[in-house]
């Protein structure tokens, strides 16, 4: 136990999104490669050692432990890995800045990875590990890697002025889809509780490799789970009173591990041997995810990461016995021995242990305290809600502290029926259900009609629940109408509403009409529950999707051309005494003093737009008398008539403003029914700084339900970064304070990346600096064809015509728009992005294509709108 392994972990990880599937299990011995380098800098210190004893700790320390960590006694399948030292670069590699300690991690890593190889002659690196040996830089941890997959080798481990074997082997744990084995301690000497009164220790749970003390005890099952060494058939569940005889951890036969639920918290159960400082006996980790101010590291960075319900990479050990732990060290034993019990969360579930069939086993006593009142009492969601077939009937707050269901009943009217739930489109684990799919009921599992209704459920120990109250429900299944008659509904400088005057839901009405464009952006929408409205631009022709959904998710879907056209006052042949309007109104609009007649020739949907006073407005036999001029924002409202064929549109009155006449020809076509879904949640914007940025950029509303939009891998953190056009260096990332960036795909996505990207820095001077250097970055590339990458490698730019852009972007001093065609070959694509800065915020819009279909300027003139 050494006391400098304080250091050696503290910001090993910024959690990433990895597949949570077992890998496949190996039939023979795996043999991994890992290759080494040093690094440093100009007055840096000296090396903590060299490459060769790098390679020496691989092959004596790191491969065997290795091995023995995947040896599992009695498999009839080898599943072991063996890590080999593969090629060493003899002479350290130069950079011109220090490493960075706490961001752009991946950035510094990637560009010494792309160097060491090219130094090596070895193309196909992928799959292979690197080390990196770098001198002291300050930082805090002494060993470092980004979470990777088991299924899919390679990786980087950084060594922060450190050469030894066992930090190499905890940080290809990292690199292996492992996370850390910390520690849960609670207030008042509990071994468990609520994550309010408990701390997650980080590192503290040092019962394997994944803590920081130097152990080589066999790994955690989940560890082993998430490697594949342990099938989901050698996990039981429990959910009842009972006794399950479970292995050591390392031996092959019976199952391995217990998974139970109590309410939101989880559990693995497992049995060790006496072996290190412990007894045998049971260990129990919890696997539910605590909030970042539970979290007690000496390393900032373990809190930031944002808590969802993804199946998580790390595990907090319950002490059961004496175990203590601290700056590094530990001593005593966790495992509840053979003859004691532990209770669980809630005090509802108690744990004991028997000896088993052999010194290889033990039976695990679950004991349960079942009542009449146990099960609460379902919850159920706002009828609000159930705007999409697949909303959920069971409100989240009930469904998070109840035991998997296994059965539903409810009673319509009164009568008591079986209801069956569909299965969950899409479904991914979670830590709640990190094996099955939950029995989830759904809008479209309750029968079409109206009732009263009321639900009770069972659980998988056999329980049922109360009945939940009882409410009024109108399901309906019709799909919404959508007509062909339409009007121009209100008018502005720039834009015009134009009303579907016969689109309805005659069931629960309609909830969505939108229009979206060739992209999936939705350009327009509505949420009225009658006569929606569409916002369209003047002077243009479109063709666009149009999607109208009631509130039970029931739709709508087709193809919808417009053309629009703009008349302003001063352009039309008036009678009567007119002056100009005051400033007040758009430009063109004319006031009429006394009597004044208006005549004008149109076709389609017309509407007459008025700033003050009233008129008579008619065209062939439709006369609309005495319109009243009125403001709702900046619109103005319009006296509107389906004109059809070309006609005469006469407008008379005395003493009023007229703004102007819009003009619309609408056409629906190709109607098919579709159905909407409810989107997955962004529990990134539980917190109050991501909800703040997220109205900067991309967001679930702003495309069609086909497409997902979610923060990337370290999106919510400043890890990656953010300035990158041209492979410049931008000084500025230091000086950032938050980040959001989120991308968009689906499938069959035709863009390599779309992505938006906020960013507050620390203040205006800061934002002017990175403006400064993306525009320096900008003339420098167009100067010289291209940018040089931190390799060295050239990469070539061509630069590209934007259209005129006369969407109300920041001004041409604060903002730069690049189009360019990136690359040669096979490596060719297409970048489309703006940059723009406002005060001490930057946003960012990026949009990648592959090199065989270029950007349109019609395509590039719709993002920019």
């Amino acid at each position: 136990m050494r006391i400098h392994k304080k250091l050696f972990s503290a910001g090993t990880i910024l959690a990433l999104f990895v597949s949570v599937f077992s890998a496949s299990p190996s039939q023979a011995l795996e043999q991994r490669t890992i290759d080494v380098v040093s690094i440093t800098w100009n007055r840096a210190g000296a090396l903590p050692g060299t490459v060769s004893q790098v390679k020496g700790e691989i092959d004596t320390v790191v491969n065997p432990l290795w091995k023995q960590l995947t040896t599992i006694y009695g498999d009839p399948n080898d599943k072991r890995i063996e890590f080999v030292s593969g090629q060493v670069v003899a002479d350290p590699i130069k950079l011109n800045f220090a490493i960075p300690c706490d961001s752009n991690f991946t950035t510094w890593t990637s560009a010494v990875r792309t160097e060491t190889y090219k130094r090596l002659g070895i193309t196909d690196w992928q799959s292979r590990y690197l080390v990196i040996m770098t001198p002291n830089a300050g930082c805090i941890w002494s060993g470092r890697a980004l979470i990777g997959s088991f299924d899919k080798p390679g990786g980087v481990v950084a060594l922060h002025n450190s050469a030894e074997g066992f930090i190499i082997a905890h940080e290809l744990g990292h690199a292996l889809g492992l996370g850390h084995s910390n520690l849960i301690k609670c207030a008042g000497g509990n071994n468990d509780g609520a994550w309010k009164s408990c701390s997650a220790v980080e590192y503290g749970g040092s019962v394997d490799i994944m803590g920081n003390v130097d152990v080589a005890t066999p790994l955690s099952t989940y560890h082993q789970w998430r490697m594949g060494l342990l099938d989901e058939k050698d996990i039981k569940q429990s959910w009842k009173n009972e006794s399950i005889e479970i292995n050591a951890v390392d031996v092959y036969g019976k199952p391995r591990a217990i998974f139970i639920r109590d309410g939101s918290a989880t559990y693995w159960i497992e049995y060790r041997k006496a072996g290190g400082n412990y007894k045998a006996g049971l260990v129990i980790y919890r696997t539910d995810p605590p909030p970042s101010a539970s979290i007690q590291s000496p390393n900032p960075a373990d809190s930031a990461g944002i808590a969802s319900t993804e199946v998580g990479t790390d595990i907090w050990m319950m002490n059961l016995d004496n175990f203590v732990y601290g700056a590094a060290r530990s001593s005593g034993s966790m495992t509840l021995q053979n003859g004691t019990s532990a209770t669980l969360y809630s005090g509802n579930i108690s744990i004991s242990a028997t000896a088993g069939a052999s010194e290889s086993s033990v039976i695990v006593n679950i004991a349960r305290k079942n009542s009449d009142t146990s099960l609460k009492k379902p919850v159920l969601t706002s009828q609000n809600s159930w705007r999409a077939p697949d909303a959920p009937v069971l409100d989240s707050s009930y469904t998070s502290v109840v035991s998997d269901i296994a059965d539903y009943e409810a009673k319509f009217d009164g009568e008591v029926k079986a209801l069956t739930s569909s299965p969950v489109a899409d479904w991914k684990p979670t830590y709640l259900n990190p094996f099955t799919a939950p029995q989830v009921l759904q809008v479209k599992d309750l029968p079409e009609g109206q009732y009263s209704f009321s639900l009770r459920v069972r659980d998988l120990s056999g329980l049922w629940s109360p009945w939940s109250d009882a409410v009024n429900v109108n399901i309906d299944r019709a799909y919404p109408i959508v007509g062909s008659l339409y009007q121009v509904d209100k008018v502005n400088s720039h834009s015009i509403q134009v009303q579907l005057s016969d689109t309805k839901d005659d069931g629960s009405g309609l909830c969505t009409t939108q229009l979206v464009n060739d992209e999936g952006f939705v350009s327009s929408k509505s949420g009225a529950k009658t006569k929606p409205s569409l916002t369209l631009p003047l002077n243009s022709s479109q063709s666009s999707k149009l999607e109208v959904f009631d509130c039970l998710g029931n739709g709508r879907a087709g193809s919808i051309t417009t053309t629009t056209s703009y008349t302003s006052a001063a352009s039309i042949s008036k009678s009567g005494r007119w002056s100009n309007a005051t400033s007040e109104f758009p430009a063109g609009s004319m006031k009429c003093t006394g009597k004044c007649t208006v005549y004008i020739s149109q076709k389609g949907a017309v509407g007459v737009a008025l700033g003050a006073g009233s008129a008579d407005v008619s065209a062939g036999s439709t006369t609309i008398k005495g319109f009243k001029a009125s403001k709702s924002g900046d619109y103005f409202a319009a006296a509107g008539i389906l004109v059809g064929s070309k006609k005469t549109v006469k407008i008379s009155g005395s003493n009023f403003t007229l703004i102007g006449i819009a003009q619309t020809e609408l056409k629906i076509s190709g109607l098919t029914n579709a159905n909407n879904s409810v989107s997955d949640p962004d529990y990134s914007l539980d917190d109050p700084i991501q909800k703040g940025l997220n109205k900067y950029g991309f967001s679930s509303g702003d495309f069609s339900t086909d497409w997902s939009v979610f923060p990337m891998a370290r999106g919510t953190t400043l890890e990656d970064p953010t300035l990158d056009l041209c492979s410049a260096q931008f000084d500025s990332e230091l000086l950032r304070k938050d980040r959001r960036q989120v991308t968009v795909a689906r499938s069959g996505n035709p863009y390599l990346f779309l992505s938006t990207e906020v960013v507050r820095y620390r203040s205006n001077a800061a934002a002017d600096q990175a403006l400064s250097e993306v525009k320096t970055s900008y003339n420098n590339c167009v100067k010289n064809n291209g940018g040089t990458e931190r390799d060295g490698a050239f990469t070539k730019y061509e630069f590209l015509p934007v259209p005129n852009i006369t969407a109300p972007l920041v001004s041409e001093s604060k903002r730069v728009v690049v189009h360019a065609k990136i690359g040669e070959g096979d490596s060719v694509r297409y970048l489309f992005g703006v940059y723009q800065y406002n005060g001490d915020m930057f946003t960012g819009l990026y949009i990648v294509r592959p090199g065989s279909a270029p950007f349109t300027p019609a395509e590039l003139s719709r993002w920019i709108d």
